[in-house]
C-alpha cells in the first residue's frame, strides 16, 4: 500500500508515516483533526492517485457539499484527460442542491475538452430549460 502526506501529497514510505512528511513537514495526525470531514475531501481532489479524486468526486457529490462545487469543476476542467472522473464531476454537480454556483459550474463545463462531458451538461441544461 502506497502512503502520502495528507498536505502536499509526497510519496512516503511505510516505516516512515507516523513521523513528520519528509517534504513539507506536516504532522499527518494534526492535519486530519485541523480539517473538517469535507475540507479533506476537497483537499483530496488535488491527490495523484485517482482513485483518491473520485472517492472524493463521489462522496461530496453523495453528501451534496455545495461548498465543493467550485472545486469539483476546478478538477474537472484540470484533469480533462480523464473522461471517467470528470463525467463523475458532472453527475456530483447535478446532483447538488439548485443553487446559482451550480449553474454557473455547470456552463463552465460546456467548454470542456471532452465532448462526452460537454454532452451531458448540454443534456442536463436542456433538460432544466424545458421544465
Amino acid at each position: 500500500m502506497q502512503y502520502y502526506c495528507p498536505s502536499c501529497f509526497v510519496k512516503i514510505p511505510r516505516e516512515e508515516r507516523q513521523r513528520p512528511c519528509p517534504s513539507c513537514g506536516t504532522d499527518a495526525g494534526q492535519w486530519q483533526h485541523q480539517h473538517t470531514f469535507v475540507e479533506r475531501m476537497i483537499h483530496a481532489l488535488q491527490h495523484p492517485n485517482p482513485e483518491t479524486r473520485m472517492m472524493s468526486i463521489i462522496t461530496l457529490g453523495n453528501r451534496r457539499q455545495v461548498e465543493a462545487i467550485l472545486p469539483l469543476t476546478e478538477c474537472a476542467m484540470g484533469v480533462s484527460s480523464d473522461v471517467i472522473q470528470s463525467l463523475q464531476i458532472v453527475k456530483s454537480l447535478i446532483d447538488m442542491p439548485e443553487c446559482t454556483e451550480k449553474t454557473t459550474a455547470l456552463h463552465m463545463l460546456t467548454d470542456h475538452r471532452a465532448s462526452a462531458v460537454r454532452r451531458r451538461v448540454q443534456e442536463y441544461l436542456d433538460e432544466q430549460a424545458s421544465c
